[in-house]
């Protein structure tokens, strides 16, 4: 048996670290909470609970109280029953113009919680790595720069490295004692470590975070499951008697399982399958790039995709095999990505160039450490960190979160520049509602948040004792309400079409034929008159006076200018792959 971190809640939980979320304050949030008890504290604790003690006890700012609140919300595990009732809740709070009746009724487990706060602090960035470029591998001092087609971005230093496996575990094993002091019934002041208790519910509340592994089954079963069982009682420290763990032997215990993840990158490069999405024609250009997809799963938990250094390319996916499972994108460039499935988990790093039309998300789509990307999709929650032209087109029931440094120049509005542009989901294809249906995510017009993000800003500051002996530093939090994004405007916008369809027709009858829940009046009204434009051009071509001869060069040179405009866009490779890709089956697997 071993024991491995789980990846979500650190890259889709951990958003952003506060000087507030430390052992010494959450121990008092956790001490205010049992005293609350069954009053909205514990074992169940509510968001009104929360706030009270977010802004009247922490002093932190109720928008990032419930940004914390939401980013456990929505990675937590739930039914897709539950989902459906949530946004029931949240469709009659928007339509009483009552917002804080959805959040009243929500709740969430308090030792799970109180763990994913505490965990936010892996997120903080240390001033001496972010100038020496420690938290992300960089290239060779002797290496050139990099150009505009490189993989490596130059923004990359300041990016907390909470979506390295060795770093999650590293903060782990850091952290470990802390966690269990933290929510061991105990007071430290008075007994040892060796006298401590921690109860079933705290152990029960560690499977957030860790997962065991049985390799003779494949399988990942709960830690309360494991650590209750009789061959593992003496190693974990569990009492039948009291119900209750010993605090040092179930931390030693722990300590002597935890090893690294079958899901972490190096895992899945030397023991996942390869999958054959790529093209034999794409492959080529790419024969040079040491790229990668591979997939892994085990029973119990999800399968995880990952897609590394994928250049030059256009994928297109609808399978059972995508269905449910986490997709990674790692260090991709110029390609172009069709995921149409419905997915539980999305994360991009390090991409450039790209573009990413993905089904609907049960859980969060994170952007880290990019730059020139748009991502399309309807999902759970998005968060955006430390990347830059970055075009967004989501549809999302809670607000868009966007942390660290996203302030490169990008879109010029009023004289203010902006690296985020959103705008709203633009796109559909023909089991688009199906896929919404089967995880439970219901977007309409009043619930859509695509257009009201929250910045959340980390900055770097030296304090004095750590200035006078050159040691790390630590982030500060930045309150904030600066905007870093621009708002696309509705006169530069279009529809979005997907540049296939699906050969399986099953469905016909209930097929998706346009954006379930609409557009924006404005952006209608815009596309409406584009589409009067084109019109009235075609029109006037129809009905102009020409020869055969004037018309056949007028054709000619209309043709040439748009051979020119795919040519200088790069529409014209993706469109020779996606003829090569229907080429290449007699029935595509779409």
């Amino acid at each position: 048996m071993e024991m491995w971190v789980d990846f979500e809640p650190f890259c889709f939980g951990v958003i952003q670290a506060h000087p507030k979320l430390s052992k010494v304050y959450l121990k008092k949030v956790l001490a205010y909470a049992r005293g609350k008890g069954s009053d909205g504290g514990y074992p169940i604790l509510s968001w009104s609970v929360w706030r009270h003690m977010a802004i009247n006890k922490m002093l932190i700012p109720e928008r990032f109280a419930w940004a914390y609140f939401n980013a456990y919300y929505s990675i937590k595990e739930t039914s897709r029953e539950e989902r459906l009732e949530e946004a029931e809740l949240m469709q009659q709070s928007f339509e009483s113009s009552d917002k804080e009746l959805y959040k009243s009724k929500l709740s969430v487990d308090t030792l799970e919680f109180v763990l994913h706060l505490f965990l936010q602090q892996s997120s903080k960035i240390s001033l001496r790595k972010s100038l020496v470029g420690e938290e992300w591998p960089r290239a060779s001092p002797r290496s050139k720069s990099p150009g505009p087609d490189s993989l490596e971005s130059p923004k990359m230093s300041g990016i907390p490295s909470i979506m390295e496996e060795n770093s999650r575990l590293s903060f782990i094993l850091t952290h470990l004692s802390d966690m269990i002091e933290l929510l061991s019934e105990s007071d430290s002041d008075y007994q040892s470590k060796s006298d401590r208790r921690l109860p079933i519910e705290a152990v029960r509340a560690f499977s957030y975070i860790i997962k065991p592994y049985l390799p003779k089954s494949d399988s990942v079963v709960p830690l309360y499951a494991i650590a209750t069982k009789h061959r593992f009682q003496s190693k974990s420290g569990y009492s039948r008697t009291r119900n209750d763990f010993s605090c040092r032997v179930f931390e030693n215990w722990v300590r002597s399982v935890l090893t690294s993840s079958p899901y972490s990158m190096n895992a899945l490069l030397e023991s996942g399958r390869t999958l054959p999405w790529t093209m034999p024609t794409t492959s080529k250009r790419t024969l040079a790039k040491r790229w990668r997809i591979m997939h892994h799963s085990v029973s119990g938990y999800c399968r995880v995709i990952l897609l590394l250094n994928c250049s030059d390319q256009t994928i297109c996916q609808q399978s059972s095999l995508l269905r449910s499972s986490s997709v990674r994108f790692v260090k991709c460039n110029k390609s172009h990505f069709y995921m149409l499935s419905p997915l539980r988990s999305v994360s991009i790093e390090k991409c450039h160039n790209s573009l990413f039309v993905l089904g609907p998300v049960t859980k969060c789509v994170r952007v880290t450490g990019c730059n020139n990307i748009t991502l399309i999709s309807p999902t759970r929650s998005v968060i955006i960190g430390s990347s830059n032209q970055i075009t967004a087109h989501i549809a999302s029931p809670t607000r868009p979160l966007l942390i660290g440094d996203n302030s490169t120049k990008y879109g010029v509005q009023h004289d203010v520049q902006y690296s985020v542009t959103l705008g709203p989901y633009h796109t559909h294809y023909e089991r688009l509602e199906e896929h919404l249906a089967e995880i439970g995510l219901v977007i309409s017009p009043q619930i859509d948040q695509w257009n009201n993000p929250m910045c959340m800003i980390q900055t770097l500051s030296r304090s004095r004792e750590s200035s006078a002996s050159n040691d790390i530093s630590t982030s500060e939090f930045l309150d904030t309400e600066k905007p870093n994004y621009h708002i696309l405007p509705p006169d530069e916008f279009f529809t979005f079409v997907i540049p296939f369809q699906s050969s399986d027709h099953t469905y016909h009858d209930s097929r998706t034929v346009g954006i379930p829940w609409g557009l924006p009046e404005a952006y209608q009204k815009a596309v409406k008159e584009k589409q009067s434009i084109v019109k009235k051009y075609k029109l006037a071509v129809k009905g102009a006076e020409m020869t055969k001869a004037e018309r056949r060069k007028f054709q000619s040179h209309v043709e040439a200018r748009f051979k020119e405009w795919l040519e200088s866009s790069g529409m014209k490779r993706q469109l020779d792959d996606l003829v090569d890709i229907a080429q290449a089956q007699d029935k595509p697997e779409l």
